[in-house]
């Protein structure tokens, strides 16, 4: 592996889990049955290039990389074709990916999608998108947003035509989530839940607003007409995002919880009534669509997936944007395997998060596994966030992965020149 040293550290470069190599290629007769006997009968991305000219045709994701060359270029006659593109004529070499997981399928995709087909890619990535929370708890009046960290459309591309890196925003950023209404769910169960401000145009006339029905309600300390300090209000902001991200809240939920059970048992009916308010409040910043929030700048997922030969797992990890290939482990043993995995993980050094197109749809990507149903899953994922997981959870995720299913998911991707 390449030195890192450039970069101040001796740290190996690893690879990128999409720098997966070419499985097998065919170059096929102008006439005649091709013969696919070399793809493997197994899960990859698959590349049809023209023949006697430079270009694709076509990039897939299948679970069976010989089946899809064969429909594609040898389709069954009797069949319609319903005015189906001819790839038999058209197809000159056949390339195959070989992967071991969905995850590892779709990042190959992805690249291979970028770099030969650049003109459909931007549609492919935008259908992937990673959403996010932010506010600048220094800010004069922090008010929380949402935002996919997307600037607008070819801003982010230099003179040179290559990707330009751009900071993220102000503040504190959190994420992951879903999808844009996601977002916009937990700004609102943010505010309700740590009594922010609900009215921003209030708020920027501190400290001379009159207040609204909030303060009256004991809902809010008002920092809109004095009553409270914005220098208050400001560390009260920056409080209610690190408890989004520092894991207490499952912990506070539980806690009020049985505070609400026992005043209702000692007949303090008003108390119970407001920690049960409370705690729905609470409960509603407890939900599966907020469960791998972490700050943006310190976000790490360790996954355990399916390697791609028998036998073999393979560790992968999102770190500063992008999703790196650790060394694969054998799955016989898999404590000797967490050994492995961690030592490799405490090498990698946390570094600065610039906001490249595509270190983005790297992201995006992430976020788009993270939030899969849990059968449809590759893999194990691990939160490396605050602290790299425990060499008793990654045992545990190179088990579960080695006792899965025999092959992975795969979601038949397709795009076409």
């Amino acid at each position: 592996m390449r030195s890192n040293a450039a970069r101040g550290t001796l740290t190996p470069m690893l690879p990128r889990l999409d720098q997966a190599p070419i499985t097998a290629q065919i170059t096929l007769p102008e006439t005649g049955e091709p013969d696919l006997l070399a793809l493997p009968a197994g899960p990859g991305v698959l590349i049809l290039e023209p023949r006697g000219a430079e270009g694709t045709l076509l990039i897939a994701t299948t679970a069976n990389l010989r089946e899809l060359a064969r429909r594609r270029l040898c389709p069954d006659p009797e069949q319609p074709t319903g005015g189906q593109i001819d790839y038999r004529a058209l197809t000159g070499r056949v390339l195959g990916i070989g992967v071991g997981s969905g995850l590892e399928a779709d990042a190959v995709y992805l690249r291979q999608a970028r770099e030969r087909l650049p003109a459909s890619y931007r549609a492919v990535s935008e259908r992937w998108q990673a959403w996010f929370v932010y506010a600048d708890p220094d800010a004069a009046f922090p008010q929380p947003a949402r935002s996919n960290l997307r600037p607008g459309a070819g801003s982010r591309r230099g003179t040179s035509g290559t990707d330009v890196a751009l900071p993220p925003p102000p503040g504190i950023v959190v994420g992951p989530l879903p999808d844009k209404d996601a977002a916009g769910r937990l700004i609102e169960a943010l505010i309700d839940g740590f009594d922010l401000c609900r009215f921003h145009n209030l708020l920027v006339q501190a400290p001379r607003a009159t207040a609204c029905a909030y303060k009256e309600m004991g809902r809010c300390p008002a920092p809109c007409d004095g009553t409270e300090p914005l220098a208050d209000y400001r560390a009260r902001t920056r409080a209610a995002l690190d408890a989004l991200t520092s894991g207490v809240l499952p912990g506070q939920l539980d806690d009020c919880r049985a505070r609400m059970r026992a005043a209702a048992e000692a007949a303090q009916f008003e108390l119970a009534g407001e920690l049960k308010a409370r705690a729905d409040r609470l409960a509603n910043l407890v939900k599966p669509a907020f469960a791998h929030i972490a700050r943006l700048d310190r976000w790490r997922v360790l996954w355990i997936l399916p390697g791609a030969e028998p036998g073999l797992v393979r560790p992968a990890l999102l770190n500063s944007g992008e999703l790196l290939r650790l060394n694969d482990q054998p799955a016989a043993d898999p404590a000797a395997a967490a050994r492995g995995i961690a030592q490799q993980l405490a090498g990698v050094p946390r570094e600065a998060l610039n906001l490249t197109q595509d270190r983005l749809d790297t992201m995006g990507l992430a976020s788009r596994w993270l939030f899969k149903p849990a059968k449809k899953r590759s893999g194990v994922a691990l939160s490396a966030s605050a602290m790299d997981p425990s060499l008793a959870e990654i045992a545990r995720a190179v088990r579960s992965v080695a006792a899965g299913k025999a092959g992975p998911e795969i979601d038949a991707l397709q795009v076409e020149a």
